[in-house]
C-alpha cells in the first residue's frame, strides 16, 4: 500500500529544491500572493506599511 505521503522523483527534487532555501521560497510565494491581490487591497497594504515605518522612526 502506498503512502499518502510519497511523492513522485520530480515532486521530491521541487519540494527538496524549495526548502533547501525556505527565505527565497517564502519571497516567490508573498510576491505571486501580492499580485493575486485587488489593486485596493495593494493600495491599502502599501499604505499600511508606509504607515507602520513612519510611526517607528518618529
Amino acid at each position: 500500500m502506498k503512502s499518502p505521503f510519497s511523492a513522485s522523483p520530480p515532486q521530491a527534487r521541487q519540494t527538496k529544491e524549495q526548502f533547501a532555501h525556505p527565505e527565497d521560497y517564502l519571497s516567490f510565494e508573498s510576491g505571486k500572493a501580492l499580485q493575486e491581490l485587488p489593486p485596493l487591497y495593494s493600495h491599502l497594504l502599501a499604505a499600511t506599511i508606509s504607515l507602520l515605518v513612519l510611526l517607528l522612526l518618529v
